[in-house]
């Protein structure tokens, strides 16, 4: 998304990979260029947290969770003085609640017990959101329950599991007594934002397991 602005006869634009916001954590990438300057011309500040970048490219990370608010500001190097042209504000946001998925499923109703056994994890895909900062980088899932029902009654169900992994009684169970239409469902999911925030995921996941014949 662009934001363009005039401002003393000049235009401003700032292109940002999220529309007009700032998300926690991560890096958000923008672009800014000023009409009739170059890029090694600009000068771009923040308020609170930090940006970073050259050649109109800029990436502005903020890890404090009590802002919310940043302000931008874009200037020009004129001799040994800043002209400051434009001031920004962009309202921060909490990271999104990202979908998770039962081993490769991708949300699909259905999937074969080959499929679901090539990834028996619980999963975030790596390509919900940016790139995080700091040590935890991703977004994971790090506790679940599971269970397994066939004709509405349940036939394996373990609770309180930590980390994605499906464990080894589960992967058995799979393996060896699942049949064709079995409903496998997932809940309380919790997840871990970027190695700073637990939540949990509102509500279930479910996929019945088909027959490969």
């Amino acid at each position: 998304m662009s934001i363009s602005f005039r401002c003393c006869s000049q235009a401003l634009s700032i292109s940002s990979e999220y529309p007009f916001k700032i998300y926690q954590w991560i890096k958000n990438p923008m672009t800014i260029v000023l009409e009739n300057h170059s890029c090694e011309e600009l000068i771009v500040k923040s308020n609170v947290g930090q940006i970073f970048g050259s050649n109109c490219s800029y990436v502005y990370i903020l890890e404090d969770t009590s802002v919310n608010s940043v302000r931008i500001s874009v200037g020009v190097m004129k001799r040994k003085n800043i002209n400051w042209v434009k001031e920004i504000d962009f309202p921060v946001k909490p990271i999104p609640t990202p979908r998770v998925f039962i081993s490769i499923s991708e949300g699909r109703p259905t999937i074969s017990k080959s499929e679901l056994l090539v990834v028996p994890k619980i999963l975030i895909p790596d390509y919900h959101y940016g790139e995080g900062v700091g040590g935890d980088r991703k977004q994971r899932v790090i506790g679940y329950s599971i269970k397994i029902t066939r004709n509405d009654s349940i036939i394996h169900e373990v609770i309180n599991v930590t980390g994605n992994d499906l464990l080894n009684e589960t992967i058995d169970f799979i393996k060896t007594k699942v049949q064709n239409n079995d409903l496998l469902i997932v809940d309380d999911i919790l997840i871990l934002l970027y190695g700073k925030e637990r939540r949990k995921i509102e509500g279930n996941l479910k996929v019945r397991i088909i027959s490969e014949d």
